[in-house]
């Protein structure tokens, strides 16, 4: 008969690596495509994001669903809010929904903003306007 330990032992380990990583880091994750996601509010986000980055609110309640919605969960991730703080959270709802790899911007967009690195502002969504009745 096998022990509990030998049967625990065997079982498949699924594992997410939760990475804080500095600006350098973060960058040569983003020169070779990783995913990159804005965990801060819409508003924050559209006051500037970095390219290439996709957004899901970490306040909202369908936060995993969204974030699950535009990545691969068995890809690496970049995530980060404005100091570190939201995106910490997130992590640990990402890994607990099955993310394999997730690294942590150190510092946030507050540590990007410092560095002098770029940021891409969106243009507003136009309002379609409504003509008065005639």
């Amino acid at each position: 008969m096998k022990s509990w330990l030998t049967t625990i032992a065997l079982l498949p380990t699924i594992s997410c690596a939760v990475e804080v990583a500095d600006i350098p880091e973060v960058e040569k994750h983003l020169k070779i495509g990783t995913q990159i996601l804005d965990v801060r509010t819409a508003e924050e986000w559209q006051e500037g994001h970095l390219d290439h980055a996709l957004h899901a609110d970490i306040q909202r309640d369908d936060f995993v669903a969204i974030a699950k919605a535009q990545l691969d969960p068995e890809k690496p991730v970049v995530i980060y809010c404005k100091s570190g703080k939201r995106s910490a959270r997130a992590s640990n709802r990402l890994e607990e929904a099955g993310f394999q790899q997730v690294i942590d911007l150190k510092g946030g967009m507050t540590a990007w903003l410092q560095a002098g690195k770029p940021v891409v502002v969106d243009p507003p969504t136009p309002i379609e306007s409504k003509a008065a009745p005639k």
